[in-house]
C-alpha cells in the first residue's frame, strides 16, 4: 500500500477528531476507511524483520489541540509464566504544547500492561519527551485499574488481547503509521504528514 494512501486514510481521521471517529465520519471518509481495510488483508507484525508495528488508533480535538495516540502492535509477554500479562507500547502525542502547562509535553510513551481474562490494566513505566528537548520519566508505575473500555486503554487493550484484532487492524479502525524503531521517529513521521507544528 503507498504511503500516501495511507496518509490519506489517517487525514480522515483527524479530520473528523472525535473518540468513535469512525463512526461519526461522512460517507467520503467512510469510504476511503473501506479502501484503504479491503487493500490490506491482514499485516502480520509477528514478522522478525518487523522491529515495531505503529497504528494510529484513537484521535480527539480539533486543530489547534487534536491529540493522538499510536500504538506498537509487536505484543510482548513480561512473564513467560503467565500467559495472561500482555505487554505493548502505546505513545500520546499532542499537537499544540500548552505554554501555561507545568510540563509543557510533545508527547508521552507509556509502556502498558494488561491481564486480558480481567480486563484489568496498568501503566508500567513512562517517559515524556518535553517541548525545551528534555526527557522527564515516571518514577513508578501505576495501580491496576480496569472499567476502561471505551477509552484509549480500552482500545489498546483489545488490541492487546485479541488476535483478529492483531491480525486486521485496518478493520478496527487503526491505520498503519510504519515500523520504526524509535517512538519519536514515528511521532515525527505523523506530524510531518499530518499535523502542521502550531
Amino acid at each position: 500500500m503507498s504511503r500516501a494512501l495511507i496518509a490519506l486514510a489517517a487525514t480522515a481521521l483527524f479530520a473528523v477528531a472525535s473518540p468513535s471517529a469512525h463512526a461519526q465520519s461522512t460517507a467520503l471518509d467512510r469510504a476511503m476507511w473501506d479502501m484503504e481495510a479491503s487493500s490490506m488483508k491482514s499485516r502480520d507484525c509477528s514478522a522478525a524483520t518487523m522491529p515495531r508495528c505503529w497504528y494510529v488508533f484513537f484521535a480527539i480535538n480539533e486543530a489547534p489541540q487534536r491529540q493522538l495516540w499510536m500504538l506498537d502492535l509487536k505484543v510482548r509477554n513480561p512473564e513467560p509464566k503467565n500467559a495472561n500479562l500482555i505487554e505493548i507500547d502505546a505513545v500520546e502525542v499532542r499537537e499544540t504544547v500548552d505554554p501555561a502547562a507545568a510540563d509543557r509535553e510533545e508527547f508521552l510513551v507509556y509502556t502498558l500492561h494488561f491481564k486480558c481474562k480481567e480486563k484489568m490494566f496498568r501503566i508500567a513505566r513512562g517517559y515524556a519527551l518535553l517541548d525545551d528537548g528534555s526527557i522527564k520519566r515516571a518514577t513508578e508505575g501505576s495501580d491496576w485499574v480496569g472499567g476502561m473500555e471505551n477509552s484509549w486503554f480500552g482500545l489498546a487493550g483489545k488490541a492487546a488481547c485479541e488476535k483478529n484484532v492483531q491480525m486486521l487492524p485496518n478493520g478496527h479502525s487503526m491505520v498503519f503509521l510504519g515500523d520504526f524503531y524509535r517512538p519519536v521517529d514515528a511521532v515525527d513521521f505523523m506530524r510531518s504528514r499530518l499535523w502542521k507544528k502550531a
